[in-house]
């Protein structure tokens, strides 16, 4: 006989344990498994725990692990079913963690039939009966995908985000975010945009967005608008290579012309159906005796074509084998302009901003993009150089001469940054000497007096040359320079209008880019 100290006390009218330690334990009281508490076995292999394997029959085993941690967690009456569920609730408690996304769309309808079949007493009348109830999914919200405009060899949002920009002080720097969504239904996400750092430009700096098209021009809403719409949803598969299919009466936020993101991929809606969800007559929250009746579902479908505007990847749809669960997105463009001057001649002006994104309406923004804008400072600058075209010799700061030399002054505009607009150069006939004025060419005949179409100067930006008359009512060449002169005697005024889109007429100065260098030639003859 076994110590009295190793056996547990009796569960059942079943024969106790102690009376016959090879019966089964879950046929009366059990022995607490734990080796140290274990009966000796009567047969060979003494020092290893008892495994009855059939009710009856108990032989020694070597417990492995997941044995041994059943054992632990037997308990009176428990069944391995009862255990292993146990072990499955922890598991779920406390070792999976669930994610945001969703795998079914905002509003499809979940419907639960239940029938009932019955008789009446006699048994020869049978019945029955219907009653239903209903679960809508609700919208799972989640944060932007922020990226470039797809193109093709960047589809979708998968395209890069712009990049900074430099541009010339004054000018307008344009830079275009694509928003792709990835809720399980329409969503409203919140604009917002913030100046980051403003420096060395002059007050008066805008930074505005708005949303376009994806043909590039197109606004659909300007003035900073507060709020964009994105429609989402979960496709359950595809009818052909171009039709997507959805629960019915899920597919809120969608229209022809949008743009949507599958896969990665970008497509434009040419068709929307929006469907039915399932419905049933006998609804909850009352009891029902007859059967009612059931309306079936009627899918939503999108039908898709190649996304082939400017900012598009023109990607033909070929998606038949379309897994289910996957995420369609809606897709919108917001362009983002920022205008400054810089207010430094010798420093670029600076402007850093930043677009964001708030998703869930709680204030605080969840995805965000930022661009440096560079405005170059006009590196326009200008010379005067004189030669003694009588004596000879080359250009310089200064020279010498005699009483009726003529003397050539040589004037150059020349930029190194940025655009220089209203290009205007004002000179003057230098004292001692009297401006040279010429009938038919500069260089040419020396005019005997000084009429409207005598020529006094002469511009040359490197590819174009034009002569300049003394009158004021005509355009010598719009791209290079156009001018006037008021007379011939020293102090008087020689009006030079420079660069491209210069005009006499209007007296309007040109642009000279930061490429441009543009020289303009006069004469005089000393007193």
């Amino acid at each position: 006989m076994y110590p009295a100290r190793n056996l547990k006390p009796r569960l059942s009218d079943q024969p106790a344990a102690r009376d016959d330690p090879n019966l089964h334990p879950d046929y009366g009281g059990f022995y607490d498994l734990f080796s140290k508490w274990a009966p000796r076995p009567r047969t060979p292999g003494a020092g290893r725990p008892t495994t009855c394997i059939d009710g009856k029959t108990c032989k020694p085993s070597s417990t492995n692990r997941k044995e041994s941690i059943m054992n632990m967690l037997r308990l009176r009456g428990t069944s391995c079913l009862t255990v292993c569920a146990m072990v499955l609730l922890a598991i779920v408690a406390f070792g999976w963690t669930s994610t945001a996304e969703a795998n079914s769309s905002e509003g499809a309808t979940i419907l639960n039939v239940v029938q009932v079949d019955f008789a009446d007493a006699s048994g020869t009348v049978t019945y029955t009966a219907t009653a239903s109830s209903t679960v809508t999914i609700n919208l799972v919200e989640q944060a932007v995908t922020l990226s470039g405009a797809p193109t093709a060899g960047s589809p979708g949002d998968t395209a890069a985000a712009p990049g900074n920009q430099t541009v010339a002080s004054g000018a307008t720097a344009s830079y275009v975010y694509a928003i792709t969504g990835n809720a399980n239904g329409e969503d409203t996400i919140d604009l917002s945009h913030t100046v980051n750092s403003a420096t060395d430009v002059a007050a008066g700096y805008t930074v505005t967005y708005s949303t376009i098209d994806h043909d590039g021009s197109t606004v659909i809403t300007s003035g900073d608008p507060a709020s964009i719409t994105l429609g989402g949803a979960v496709a359950i598969g595809a009818v052909d290579a171009d039709t997507v299919q959805f629960p019915g009466g899920a597919l809120s936020g969608f229209s022809v012309g949008d743009i949507v993101v599958i896969d990665g991929v970008d497509y434009e809606v040419s068709g929307v159906t929006v469907g039915s969800a399932a419905s049933h007559d006998n609804l909850g929250a009352v009891a029902h005796s007859d059967q009612g009746t059931t309306t079936n579902e009627v899918l939503g479908t999108l039908d898709l074509i190649a996304n082939a505007n400017p900012n598009g990847s023109n990607t033909a749809p070929a998606l038949a084998a379309l897994a289910a669960g996957t995420v369609v997105a809606e897709q919108i463009l917001v362009q983002v302009d920022v205008t400054a001057t810089a207010n430094n001649p010798t420093t670029d002006g600076v402007v850093v901003h930043t677009l964001n994104t708030d998703y869930n309406n709680d204030a605080t923004d969840d995805t965000t993009i930022s661009n440096t804008t560079t405005f170059s400072t006009v590196g326009l600058t200008i010379q005067k150089d004189v030669q003694n075209v009588t004596a000879g010799g080359g250009y310089g700061a200064s020279g010498t001469g005699d009483p009726g030399d003529i003397l050539e002054y040589r004037l150059t505009i020349a930029n190194t940054s940025g655009d220089a607009t209203d290009v205007t150069i004002t000179d003057i006939v230098p004292d001692y000497t009297t401006l040279v004025v010429f009938s038919d060419s500069y260089d040419g005949t020396v005019s005997g007096g000084f009429s409207a179409t005598d020529l006094f100067a002469y511009a040359d930006d490197g590819t174009n040359t034009t002569d300049l008359t003394v009158q004021a009512t005509d355009d010598e060449d719009t791209t290079v320079a156009a001018g006037n002169a008021s007379a011939q005697a020293a102090g008087s005024t020689l009006t030079i209008f420079v660069g491209s889109g210069a005009a006499d007429t209007t007296d309007t100065g040109g642009t000279v880019t930061s490429s441009d260098t543009i020289y303009v030639y006069y004469q005089v003859q000393i007193d």
